[in-house]
């Protein structure tokens, strides 16, 4: 699939007329040239995630391998407040692939980083999922509660121990070199469980900037670690909460590189060469 651009030129066209000595006239006729622009491939979304050499100052890669299969999921834990994740969002905006960094070191043991990108057959299907993406903090202000067995189990009896898990979301607003649009989006969360006496806590801020341009949106992330309680080294646990702006530094850092390997994306190509032909 792709998309259809338009470019105009003005050729002057000379008609000249003979008799008895006389003169001529001039008339102008407006064409039209069509560019298709296709929709990024599977290997091309890959191939335009960032390189170890492209990363911001101290980011690396964790050598977990990264992403390249939307997995719809939904339901408390999976997707914002609740609702459908990230992959069934795009899959709904009918994505033509997807492709992630998976989990990036920061330099910071409290934080991680990510990349991902998603690519759509077209400018309004991208619009859609940043829409659609945008409004899934706006549904539930007041966050949601849930209760969940912990991701890494802390304790001997692993998966049986039943955390209480609160979440809550908002957005702002993100500035983003190169961009068509973009917001940014907080996911809190903290899981908590009374074992043996004690109550064991952590939390979690995941910021993220959605960056569309043309028919691409990047969604640039940090999480970080923002408390541990009730461990008996819960003092010395690294904790690091991210910001907006700390997102939008990686993205500037980031973004250039990558459109060099997308190229000139639908709804930012704009392309005008009128010519006058006059014989």
């Amino acid at each position: 699939m792709g998309h259809r651009l338009k470019t105009v030129g003005l050729i002057g066209l000379l008609a000249v007329v003979s008799s008895c000595g006389g003169g001529g006239t001039s008339a102008s006729e407006e064409t039209t040239t069509t560019t298709t622009i296709p929709a990024l491939t599977q290997t091309e979304i890959e191939a335009a995630l960032p390189g170890a050499t492209e990363l911001p100052i101290g980011w690396s890669a964790t050598g977990a391998g990264g992403e390249n299969v939307l997995k719809p999921e939904e339901g408390p834990g999976k997707g914002s407040c609740g609702g459908p994740n990230a992959a069934s969002r795009a899959i709904t905006h009918h994505a033509v692939g997807y492709a992630g960094t998976g989990s990036l070191k920061t330099g910071n043991e409290a934080s991680r980083g990510y990349v991902g990108l998603y690519a759509f057959p077209s400018v309004e299907d991208a619009k859609g999922f940043i829409v659609s993406s945008s409004f899934t903090a706006v549904v539930c202000p007041e966050g949601v509660e849930y209760d969940g067995t912990e991701p890494e189990p802390v304790y001997n009896d692993g998966p049986s121990a039943i955390w209480h898990y609160r979440e809550s979301s908002s957005i702002g607003s993100a500035r983003v070199a190169g961009a068509d649009e973009a917001f940014s989006k907080l996911t809190e969360e903290t899981r908590s469980i009374n074992y043996a006496g004690r109550t064991f806590e952590y939390g979690s801020l995941d910021v993220e900037v959605y960056v569309r341009v043309g028919d691409l949106v990047f969604d640039f992330g940090l999480k970080g670690q923002t408390k541990v309680s009730g461990f008996s080294d819960s003092a010395s646990a690294p904790l690091n909460r991210p910001s907006v702006n700390d997102v939008m530094a990686a993205a500037d850092a980031m973004l250039p590189a990558l459109l060099k390997r997308t190229g000139a994306r639908p709804g930012q190509l704009q392309v005008s060469d009128p010519t006058t032909v006059v014989d």
